[in-house]
């Protein structure tokens, strides 16, 4: 039978497949943002051409002097640094990158006009979403890996656990082998003494029996010299006193 796959890499292989998803996805995205992008700034081109005249028309109407613009091409860049209370901040990181390297020239969003304004908060919004996607993706691989080597800690933590309970129930049972074996030798020893003893024991009894089968033998013997000697006694007294006498004992061939 095959080996059913981990858990731990079938995550895996979810995140792999959900962070190609979202990267095919953010690229589609981005393709369809910069090619809407290129319609809206050849839309806001076109206004902007047709606006230029009216500012035109309005600058010179004003009768305040214009501040200095450096001749720079692109965004309108000045030397002063106060924007407009009707217009958004610029972010300084934005702002860093629309400067124009090695001038010291400060980027100024109050030059700027209402659709180049918009079109530059699109291109900020955009940044700002990408970059926060950016970072979601980041934290998401950093957590998924945290959590991936915390499943691997635990995995040998785990396997390191159950290991030394393996090694410490194998040192148990050949310390509980050992120790049957010493109390069956010592039973065993127990045995071979008690038995030892058993066999002295019926030997002392034989010995005691013959001893005592000699003595009820000489015991008869002795109750039966006792009774020969009372015998020949009585038979002696009998005789000294005249009432009986020996049989006078006759053979005849013997004159």
């Amino acid at each position: 039978m095959g080996r059913s796959p981990s858990p731990v890499r079938e995550r895996t292989r979810d995140r792999d497949r959900d962070r190609e998803d979202r990267y095919s996805s953010s690229r589609s995205n981005r393709k369809r943002s910069r090619s809407r992008g290129r319609y809206e700034d050849r839309d806001r081109s076109s206004r902007h051409k047709s606006s230029r005249s009216e500012r035109d028309r309005r600058r010179r109407s004003r009768t305040r002097s214009p501040r200095p613009v450096s001749p720079v091409v692109g965004p309108t860049i000045t030397y002063e640094d106060s924007p407009s209370p009707s217009r958004p901040v610029v972010p300084v990181e934005i702002a860093n990158e629309l400067t124009a390297p090695n001038t010291g020239i400060k980027f100024n969003s109050a030059h700027l006009s209402k659709a180049a304004m918009e079109w530059l908060e699109e291109k900020i919004a955009e940044q700002v979403t990408a970059r926060v996607r950016e970072f979601d993706d980041l934290v998401r691989e950093k957590v998924s890996k945290a959590k991936l080597e915390m499943e691997q800690r635990l995995r040998a933590q785990i396997e390191q656990e159950m290991k030394d309970e393996m090694e410490a129930m194998e040192r148990r049972e050949r310390e509980s082998k050992e120790r049957c074996s010493a109390m069956e030798r010592e039973l065993q020893e127990k045995i071979k003494a008690v038995e030892e003893s058993e066999r002295k024991l019926n030997e002392s009894r034989l010995e005691m029996l013959e001893v005592k089968g000699k003595l009820e033998m000489e015991r008869a013997l002795i109750q039966k010299e006792k009774e020969a000697l009372t015998k020949n006694e009585q038979q002696s007294i009998l005789n000294k006193g005249g009432s009986m006498r020996p049989k006078i004992k006759m053979t005849l061939g013997k004159l």
